[in-house]
């Protein structure tokens, strides 16, 4: 914090301001901060200047606000500067606030942060109560413990999860991949399952069919590529290369 050498007068001011000034109308929600299940209220900057402004002036007091901002570190400071008519003063140190919401940085993050900064700077600097007190709680919350007061973050996507109709449709084309014919295996489901159609078919019964049918061509695949193998490595040949996929 700046001051002038002597602030003496300034003090006097500041002591009879604050036994005029009314505390600012609560009238706004913060619903990132609650007590017992409910958003706590606060003044806006609006409340606060139309409240202090008479007592200020009634007592040679008068405020300003600076703010600033850096781009590279997404950021914006706001310094509060009180001045008494002796020419006495006290500035505070810059209240530094992030400005960056959710991955975004423009005009309208800036400016939240910019009021947001300007309502706490000012309301400490007069000594004034500008929003409810949350008895400390997020500070007293352990490291580990979610802080129900924060702001919610973003849900992971949820994964989903393969229906019966995505497993058929692997297993249809793992089939054909390797040559089988989907046709003929439609019908030999129907007749084991006594069925004209394949529609006819519950979904489940041929999802267990063409597991069946895959694992088997996978099988038959795998004896004839490590036949090939054996008759290669008798002949001398040994650049064959074979996927030894598990069956």
């Amino acid at each position: 914090m700046k001051t002038s050498e002597e602030i003496n007068e300034l003090a006097v001011a500041m002591a009879k301001f604050q036994k005029e000034v009314e505390s600012p109308k609560k009238s706004s929600l913060n619903p990132a901060f609650k007590r017992e299940g409910k958003a706590l209220k606060y003044a806006d900057l609006d409340a606060i200047i139309k409240v202090i402004a008479p007592a200020l002036s009634e007592n040679g007091l008068t405020q300003m606000q600076f703010t600033s901002s850096d781009i590279e570190a997404k950021t914006v400071s706001v310094t509060t500067l009180i001045t008494h008519s002796s020419g006495q003063f006290i500035q505070s140190d810059p209240l530094v606030l992030p400005a960056e919401n959710y991955g975004k940085f423009n005009a309208q993050t800036i400016g939240s942060s910019i009021t947001y900064g300007r309502r706490y700077s000012l309301s400490a600097i007069l000594g004034i109560a500008s929003e409810d007190d949350d008895d400390a709680n997020t500070q007293s919350l352990p490291n580990n413990e979610p802080n129900n007061n924060s702001r919610p973050q973003p849900k992971e996507p949820a994964v989903k999860e393969p229906t019966v109709n995505d497993s058929i449709v692997g297993y249809i084309t793992q089939i054909k991949e390797m040559d089988g014919d989907i046709q003929s295996i439609y019908a030999d489901i129907c007749n084991v399952e006594g069925k004209e159609n394949i529609k006819q078919v519950d979904n489940l019964k041929i999802l267990g069919h063409l597991k069946t049918y895959a694992l088997t061509l996978k099988r038959s695949q795998n004896n004839e590529a490590q036949q090939e193998q054996e008759s290669l490595m008798k002949q001398g040949t040994t650049t064959a290369k074979v996927d030894w996929g598990n069956a």
